[in-house]
Parts: structure tokens; C-alpha cells; sequence
């Protein structure tokens, strides 16, 4: 099995869903342009969420240059903000001002988050992913936490949790992808990291929270569901395609097109991460819409990445067909991240048809759609 299936009775409900108005907040957006252009233009991602139905979406820090500072923080949201006018769209924007091992820099990322309240949060990439933020030796990464305590940040820490000691990319096979999952990037790297950090942000007292991006091990979903301290609080997100595909999809004909960090897991996982979610386990759901060019995938090493923005509207049908009740659709999809970041007064829930042709046309605009197969 590669992927969640909808067979024939959760078909035509699933249609049926698809007519269905929408509001949802992505907090894990890459908006890309600045010197990343050639994978999309800020503009062009505006207008795919905008068309998805997205009340709101907040973009991650690895463009490049990387978003480590207030004046880059203002000078993307600036782009944002003539996009928006532009075209008189409804949505919202924030982003996430991303952490590296200089704890100067740390500090002047604490005030720029004090400074504007359109920095919702932190990022920090805990191991190498696309971009050139990491930060990825442990002495380095404590000195951050013990930064962050000192200075009383008492906001979100956003965490791309894989351990680089029990990474290996150059075990990558490109015409065998299914390496990326199995020898790569397993799962132990994702579990690993969530528990060296956790660990590290207690020891130092962190006063604020920790958010795990894109989770996909049930064993980091359980501890944080166990997670009993008195400090951290922590959440996770988990994207569609880490609940609707699995690895088996890495060696389909385009296999290399769904490579991505943390890597497509095993069916069994698969499957655990899609009941811990319907479950009320996994807090919301985060596309990491993350277009790469076609230049890029066909790399012998490919870019990790996938453009999954414009699956909005149809994961949300799909959660609905598989009987996901309107209550905890509406918090997966926007209460639970609105509330996340304190955002509950400033993006209004105003569910409204999405835009199904213009997206398709703006889909266009990426080399591959990983989520063809629900569009048909």
C-alpha cells in the first residue's frame, strides 16, 4: 500500500466534501523568493494559499538569505504585504524568524520577536535540512536553550527534530529512494532528537513552548502526549503527506518528487500517525508546502520538498470523509495553530469555497503535484 486509499463508500462523500467551504491557518509555509525564485515567487505562493482557502499561513525562515534578523523578518513581510494589496487577497501573514548557533544572534532574534508581533515564533532546524540553517553539534544546541531561558523567551520554539549522529545521506540510492527513509533519515533520528531536547530545555527551566514540525514517528507523538512536566508544553504538527503517504510511494516513477525531511515513513507508521491523529493526539495539521524546481529534484541528490500547498481543501475532504466530526476539523486545521501562536484575536475564521480552478492553474506552476492521485 502507498497511500491512504478512499474506496468506493468514502468516494462520493469525499466529492461531496470537496463542495464544501473552508478556512484553514498553515503555520509551516515556504514562501521561497528572495534568492529563491527559481522554486517559487512569494507571490505565487500567496495566491495558491489565497486560492486554498488559507485564512492565514506563516512562512518558515529558509529562504535565502535566511530569515535571522528583524530587518529581513520586515523586509519579507514587506513583499508579502504589496502581494496582498496587489491582489486584494483576505489572508493573513506571519513568519517564523529562524535560530543559529549564535547566541548573539539568538538574543537579537528575542528582541525582533518582542519588536514586531508579526514574528509569531522561532525555528530551529536541531539537523541539516533545505537551506542553510542548522544548527547541529549539542553543545551548541544547549548554549541556544540556555540563551533562550536566560533571556526569558516565553513564546513558541519551533523544532525540525532529526539527530545528525543517526543521519547518513550519502547512503542515498537515487534510482533505489526509498534509501532516504530506511537508511538516510530514519525514525530513530526524529525520537532521538525529540528526547535530547526536551531534556536540554528542562534542564536550563525554558519558560516557553516547544512545537515538533512535521512529526512522523508515533513514538514522539506518545511522549508528548505523556509529557507530564511542569515547563514546555509541547505540540506537534503532522502533514498530509506524512498521514496519507507512505515510504512505498519513494519508488513509484516519481519517487524522487516525494522525498522530503523527515522522510515518508513505513506503512505501519503510516497508519499510527493517521490514528493518533483522528484520535485528538497530533494537534493540528501543517502542509510544509515546499517547491523545489525541477532542476533540483532531478539532482543525484534530490532536494527534500514537496509543492502540497494547493492539497488544502482536499485533506480537509478527506478528513471529513473518513469521518473526522466538524469540531476537530476546524481545530486541526486552524483553532489549534491560531491558538498556538496567539493569534486567536487577529485571524477570523471565514470559511468560504476554495478557488478549485484558479488553483489547479496556479498548481501549474510547479513541475509536480504530489497529490494528483485526489484532484482527478
Amino acid at each position: 500500500m502507498v497511500m491512504l486509499k478512499l474506496d468506493p463508500k468514502v468516494l462520493q462523500p469525499y466529492l461531496d466534501y470537496l463542495k464544501m467551504p473552508v478556512s484553514c491557518f498553515c503555520p509551516h509555509w515556504h514562501g521561497r523568493d528572495f534568492e529563491h525564485w527559481n522554486k517559487d515567487t512569494l507571490e505565487h505562493a500567496l495566491l495558491l494559499a489565497e486560492a486554498a482557502g488559507l485564512a492565514g499561513l506563516a512562512a518558515m525562515p529558509n529562504p535565502e538569505p535566511p530569515l535571522t534578523t528583524l530587518e529581513l523578518c520586515r523586509a519579507y513581510m514587506s513583499l508579502a504585504d504589496r502581494v496582498i494589496k496587489k491582489y486584494k487577497l483576505s489572508l493573513k501573514f506571519y513568519v517564523h524568524i529562524g535560530l543559529t548557533p549564535n547566541t548573539e544572534q539568538v538574543k537579537r532574534a528575542i528582541e525582533a520577536t518582542r519588536l514586531e508581533k508579526r514574528i509569531i515564533s522561532m525555528k530551529a532546524y536541531w539537523g541539516r535540512s533545505t537551506g542553510s540553517l542548522s544548527i547541529i553539534h549539542e553543545d551548541q544546541q544547549l548554549k541556544v536553550w540556555e540563551t533562550l531561558a536566560k533571556e526569558g523567551y516565553e513564546k513558541v520554539v519551533i523544532g525540525h527534530h532529526e539527530d545528525e549522529s543517526l543521519m547518513n545521506d550519502k547512503l542515498f540510492k537515487r534510482d533505489n529512494p526509498i534509501t532516504w527513509s530506511l537508511l538516510c533519515r530514519p525514525e530513530i533520528a526524529e525520537i532521538s532528537s525529540y528526547k535530547k531536547h526536551i531534556a536540554m530545555a528542562e534542564s536550563v527551566k525554558f519558560p516557553g513552548r516547544i512545537h515538533v514540525a512535521h512529526v512522523s514517528t508515533c513514538e514522539v507523538v506518545d511522549l508528548i502526549n505523556a509529557y507530564n512536566g511542569p515547563l514546555l508544553r509541547p505540540s506537534c504538527g503532522v502533514t498530509p503527506h506524512h498521514w496519507i503517504f507512505d515510504n512505498t510511494l519513494l519508488n513509484a516513477p516519481y519517487g524522487c518528487e516525494v522525498k522530503c525531511n523527515p522522510a515518508l515513513r513505513d506503512e505501519t507508521t503510516r497508519a499510527g500517525i493517521q490514528r493518533l491523529f483522528f484520535d485528538g493526539k497530533i494537534d493540528l495539521q501543517e502542509s510544509d508546502h515546499a517547491p523545489h524546481s525541477e532542476e533540483d529534484k532531478k539532482a543525484e541528490t534530490p532536494a527534500s520538498g514537496l509543492a502540497c500547498g494547493s492539497a488544502w481543501p482536499y485533506t480537509v475532504a478527506i478528513m471529513r470523509a473518513l469521518s473526522m466530526n466538524e469540531t476537530q476539523v476546524k481545530n486541526v486545521t486552524f483553532g489549534a495553530a491560531v491558538s498556538l501562536f496567539g493569534l486567536t484575536d487577529k485571524v477570523e475564521y471565514k470559511p468560504r469555497v476554495p478557488d478549485f480552478k484558479k488553483l489547479a492553474e496556479l498548481q501549474k506552476g510547479y513541475h509536480f503535484d504530489p497529490f494528483y492521485m485526489f484532484k482527478a
